[in-house]
């Protein structure tokens, strides 16, 4: 929502705000945008937009976790377009505790990343080459 005193935009504390993509990102947010990066994620099955609350962002991170654990269990997953390495650890069951993360700094939101099972080995570098 804007507060119309400071003309800042705000997370919303109830389901009356509007999805964060559809706030201009010159805007002035009170929001971290590498935390809470813009994009149309939040549809429910209808493919309806859900407004998108500090809630609604909690239950898609667990219903994201619940799908990684119980649907596609790997040893080692591949991440494109995430904001970082917590928000890949966010994805991964129990807050990616069992897994190295090597992501490419550099970029505000959509970096590659790659997460592995701790016991497949530590990299031996994650610095990224230009092809």
């Amino acid at each position: 929502m804007k507060d119309e005193a400071t003309n800042v935009w705000k997370p919303s504390a109830d389901e009356t705000g509007i999805p964060g993509w559809q706030v201009n990102f010159r805007e002035e947010v009170e929001w971290d945008w590498e935390r809470f990066p813009v994009c149309d994620v939040y549809k429910d099955r209808n493919f309806d937009t859900v407004p998108a609350t500090e809630v609604a962002y909690g239950k898609r991170l667990q219903q994201l976790n619940d799908f990684v654990r119980n649907t596609v269990p790997a040893d080692i997953y591949a991440f494109e377009e995430v904001s970082g390495e917590q928000a890949v650890r966010d994805a991964l069951p129990d807050g990616g505790a069992a897994y190295e993360v090597c992501t490419f700094k550099g970029f505000k939101i959509q970096r590659l990343a790659i997460a592995w099972k701790k016991e497949l080995g530590t990299a031996a570098n994650c610095a990224s080459s230009p092809a």
